[in-house]
């Protein structure tokens, strides 16, 4: 399915590609810790009936991970961007 040509000229990116796994990992890890923290939010309101006051810092931690899961994934595209840029430009000199 995959060219082994086109993995061997990613793998010459070799910074680029391995920041755009582990920013793409983190991602990941960023959205299950997303998905736990407003599991365990509405959780502590609708069951323990805590009030607003008393969640605002598991929603300010679950704005937190917003943010960094939309960091996390804009710095994985841009370097995806850069690994292809990198490949178009090997294949196109080689021709």
């Amino acid at each position: 399915m995959f060219s082994r040509r086109l993995i061997a000229l990613a793998r010459s990116s070799g910074l680029a590609l391995g920041l755009t796994i582990l920013l793409g990992w983190l991602g990941g890890l960023l959205t299950i810790l997303q998905a736990w923290t407003l599991a365990s939010i509405v959780n502590d309101v609708f069951l323990n009936g805590l009030t607003r006051t008393l969640v605002a810092a598991p929603l300010v931690i679950l704005l937190a991970l917003v943010a960094l899961k939309a960091l996390s994934i804009w710095g994985a595209e841009v370097s995806a961007n850069a690994v292809a840029q990198r490949v178009k430009t090997d294949l196109r000199e080689r021709l």
